[in-house]
């Protein structure tokens, strides 16, 4: 009987060999890229240097629109605070007791330097209003002799009532388109209240000041004085039609209501 052939047996796979010698180990260490060191070099100055040449601008930009804004926001502040005020008068004959009391409780919620005065200027005060209209020649032109002779009236008055009706009398007595030969105005001006406030405001952004003194003048007007002194003057203007009549009042000792001089 014959055998049956003996099943053929698969090479095996050859397993290399792991030999931990001291001779293997520094053939590794050296078959191994070496790590490159960590160097300074120029770049990290070089990024520090750029951002600051950005950083910079941004800054003085970002400090520019601030004070940008803050004179924004106190123009819009005065500008209710003048308009309260000329509200208030119309209706008082344009007292200015009641100009200054209004402007001042308004301008309770303005905080910055309200009641500054300017370092240097003798007699210079934070802010006054000037009385634009009536003028002092609309009194001479349009004072009413009926209403200032009543025992109550101790001041130059002029008449608030039926204003069509005395345009027309003024141009019937040759007055050409009703205009006052004294102040060259007309019954609908003269019944008109003009305020005009100058605030001078500090600034807060460091190096503006310095800026603003170069623009300025020692003796010149309230506006180069507050520049000279670092303020920038803000000026507002407000006209309301008069709702009582306008009384030639004497101004206040306080100097921050005037006329024009």
């Amino acid at each position: 009987m014959r055998r049956p052939p003996a099943a053929s047996t698969p090479p095996l796979l050859a397993v290399p060999s792991i030999t931990t010698g001291p001779t293997h180990i520094a053939n590794a260490v050296r078959a191994t890229p070496p790590t490159p060191s960590h160097k300074p070099d120029s770049q990290s100055g070089t990024g520090i240097a750029e951002f600051t040449i950005v950083a910079i601008p941004i800054f003085f930009l970002g400090l520019a629109a601030f004070e940008t804004a803050r004179w924004f926001s106190t123009n819009h502040m005065l500008s209710v605070a003048l308009q309260q005020a000329g509200r208030a008068a119309i209706v008082a004959h344009g007292h200015p007791d009641i100009i200054q009391s209004a402007f001042e409780q308004s301008l309770n919620a303005l905080n910055p330097g309200s009641k500054r005065r300017l370092p240097g200027a003798s007699g210079a005060i934070s802010w006054h209003i000037e009385i634009l209209s009536p003028t002092p020649g609309a009194f001479l032109d349009f004072g009413d002799r009926r209403l200032r002779a009543r025992p109550d009236v101790r001041f130059d008055i002029i008449n608030n009532h039926y204003l069509a009706e005395q345009h027309a009398r003024y141009q019937r007595n040759g007055w050409a388109d009703g205009l006052g030969p004294v102040s060259n105005q007309t019954i609908y001006e003269a019944n008109m209240l003009t305020l005009r406030l100058r605030f001078p405001l500090p600034p807060l952004v460091p190096g503006v000041k310095s800026i603003l003194q170069t623009l300025g003048k020692q003796n010149g007007s309230y506006s180069e004085q507050a520049l000279f002194h670092g303020f920038l003057p803000l000026v507002r203007e407000v006209s309301f039609v008069m709702q009582s009549h306008p009384i030639n009042w004497p101004l206040p000792s306080s100097g921050k209501i005037i006329r024009p001089s």
